[in-house]
């Protein structure tokens, strides 16, 4: 194999490469090649691979035994990666984003030959929002047992918040948890914000001027810079069109059946004037707005 040249965490890089490889080309209980054999094969030194090789042990992928050598972990062949989601998908309409989430997803470990397992909770799609519709316990009893019984080497939390009957026994098993919440260590964002910039940008740059935005207010009523409002105003203002206040509607929760028949009714009937284009900042909005838009002929 060429030699690693980057002078990043070449351990990291090492872990990564032979984690892979594990789940593909070994079975539980198989024998692996020495650390001097595998510090020959990347190029680098006997340290750097055994600092490889302590991590995946520590994560459990691995197991030494003194005298006869390094063995794949008997729990390896049997873990998958958690495809988690509160909501009950089978409620959803097809198209909506936490759907189309999930499906990514399963193509993407499919694709890397990773073993994965969607767990589906019973929250409804379409509950009124309240205190209750996020849930006090988790919902998906077979994602709690798969936690429990140590099945899971990864987790991806689609619209599900962090609840330590699963968080916590993850945690200490060093089991990465990759969501949207804030409360976990691996923290992905939607750019929302700079695409409703684009899409401004596009349809200004296409003679369009007059835009409407529906989206949701989030809880209280707070628009933070990062709101899709702000990033609306802001957008308009950057390429020159027009804001009027009547363009912009989201008090509705877009959970609630026909919020985004709603909320365009409210922006088509504000005035005489119709907008040219409209901007939907959820996707829950998006299929019943349609359905009001094509309504209007």
């Amino acid at each position: 194999m060429a030699k690693l040249t980057s002078h990043r965490a070449l351990a990291l890089q090492i872990a990564t490469i032979l984690r892979k490889e594990l789940l593909t080309k070994y079975q539980p209980g198989d024998r692996i090649p020495g650390d001097n054999e595998l510090a020959e094969r990347f190029a680098v030194s006997y340290m750097t691979v055994r600092q490889a090789m302590v991590s995946l042990v520590h994560e459990g992928v691995l197991v030494r035994r003194q005298g006869k050598g390094t063995y794949v972990a008997e729990l390896v062949g049997s873990q998958t990666v958690a495809i988690y989601c509160e909501l009950d998908l089978y409620r959803h309409p097809p198209g909506t984003y936490a759907a189309l989430i999930v499906g990514q997803l399963q193509q993407v470990l499919e694709e890397a030959r990773i073993p994965s397992q969607v767990f589906l909770g019973t929250v409804p799609a379409y509950t009124k929002p309240n205190k209750q519709a996020v849930p006090a316990e988790p919902t998906c009893a077979s994602f709690l047992e798969a936690v429990q019984n140590q099945r899971l080497r990864g987790v991806f939390a689609i619209n599900s918040h962090p609840h330590e009957a699963w968080l916590k026994p993850l945690r200490q098993r060093k089991v990465p948890v990759i969501g949207a919440d804030v409360g976990l260590e691996h923290q992905i964002r939607n750019d929302t914000t700079s695409g409703i910039g684009l899409a401004i940008a596009h349809l200004a740059k296409s003679g369009i001027r007059d835009i409407a935005l529906l989206d949701w207010l989030s809880a209280g009523g707070v628009e933070g810079p990062e709101s899709t409002r702000h990033a609306f105003r802001q957008a308009m203002l950057a390429n020159g069109l027009e804001l009027r206040p009547q363009r912009i509607a989201g008090d509705i929760h877009p959970l609630i059946p026909g919020a985004g028949w709603f909320l365009f009714k409210s922006v088509w009937e504000a005035s005489d004037r119709k907008p040219q284009a409209l901007i939907i900042g959820d996707d829950h909005l998006f299929r019943d707005a349609l359905d009001a838009a094509l309504a209007q002929g």
